[in-house]
């Protein structure tokens, strides 16, 4: 890939973890280390305009924002958030919290929470029913990703939820009962972090 092509890997790929269990502090070190490397070829207009394409021109420039603000990344002001301290706050303190990885301070049971959390909602028992419901009975794509005889034939889908009801239930029983654990003991971060998803258009 070329250079350009590289940042908008890392930062979807960071945009990717955030929906599921978080991202951490060395992701965005990548971040850093590539802008340095691209100097005086870094094109911002040609840049702009292909993350508008993706969606995710408010969380890139929140995310250079941070980069800024930790390492001193070189990057023009007009790609920072300084007029949102509010979000970019929100976003550091969420990130710093997850560690080097992201997975310090989130689960899974976390990613279900923030599916079931509406927008702009609070984390009630109407949430907590969503994420499980959300756990119960995922996407048709996500079935067809996991087992690929669903994916072969759209008909074995039914088969292949029951095929993962029974893994969760008989294999993975322990992580079942943490994940749903968590959904219900789950306090107001949960919406917190929501609401940062949905500040960042992600």
């Amino acid at each position: 890939m070329d250079d350009e092509t590289h940042l908008l890997y890392i930062l979807c790929h960071i945009a990717k973890h955030l929906n599921l269990t978080g991202a951490g502090v060395r992701m965005f070190m990548d971040v850093d280390v590539i802008i340095r490397h691209m100097k005086d070829n870094f094109s911002y207009d040609s840049f702009s305009k292909r993350c508008k394409a993706l969606n995710i021109e408010v969380f890139t420039k929140t995310v250079f924002s941070l980069c800024k603000k930790w390492f001193d990344t070189p990057i023009c002001p007009e790609y920072l958030t300084n007029s949102n301290d509010e979000l970019t706050s929100l976003f550091e303190n969420i990130i710093i919290e997850g560690g080097s990885f992201g997975f310090t301070a989130r689960n899974l049971s976390d990613y279900y929470m923030h599916k079931g959390i509406a927008k702009g909602g609070k984390n009630g028992a109407i949430a907590k029913l969503n994420a499980v419901k959300f756990m119960l009975f995922p996407k048709k794509e996500y079935l067809k990703n996991n087992f690929e005889y669903a994916m072969n034939h759209p008909i074995l889908i039914p088969l292949a939820w029951a095929h993962r009801i029974f893994i969760g239930i008989f294999k993975h029983t322990s992580n079942s009962k943490n994940t749903i654990s968590g959904i219900l003991k789950s306090d107001a971060g949960a919406a917190e972090y929501k609401k940062l998803l949905t500040e960042l258009d992600i």
